[in-house]
């Protein structure tokens, strides 16, 4: 799962998708990656947006449902 993390690490921020957390997020909608089969199948994880309270906006690390990587899939399942 490392392997994962580090990939989807690489994405956001070597690739400049963290900048699109500083701009406005519409609750419940997807952050980053743009959604794709190949970003979905490949980086198996993205960033949603969530409420903003207080000025802090909340922001939810999800599996993707094309997630390859078998402890994703379980921790996915598990939640």
């Amino acid at each position: 799962m490392s392997k994962v993390l580090k990939q989807f690490e690489d994405a956001i921020f070597k690739g400049g998708l963290y900048k699109k957390l500083f701009q406005k997020q519409t609750p419940g909608k997807r952050i980053a990656p743009a959604q794709a089969k190949d970003n979905d199948s490949k980086l198996q994880m993205r960033l949603d947006a969530g409420e903003s309270k207080d000025g802090m906006k909340n922001v939810y690390l999800q599996v993707n449902s094309q997630a390859k990587n078998d402890s994703l899939v379980v921790l996915a399942l598990s939640l």
